[in-house]
C-alpha cells in the first residue's frame, strides 16, 4: 500500500482502480475500498496475505 497523506485525488485514484486506502480516525486507521470491486474488498479481509 502507498502512503497517500492527504493526496484525495490519488485516494480516488487508487480506489477506482481497485486499491485499497488506510483512513486515519482518533484512535485507529480503517481499511477503505470500492464496495463495487472484489478485489479491493477480497484485499481488506485477506489479513495480509496479498
Amino acid at each position: 500500500m502507498t502512503p497517500i497523506w492527504t493526496n484525495i485525488e490519488k485516494a480516488v485514484d487508487t480506489l477506482n482502480k481497485e486499491g485499497v486506502v488506510a483512513i486515519p480516525t482518533e484512535t485507529v486507521y480503517r481499511l477503505a475500498g470500492n464496495i463495487y470491486s472484489k478485489k479491493a474488498i477480497m484485499r481488506i479481509f485477506s489479513h495480509g496475505e496479498h
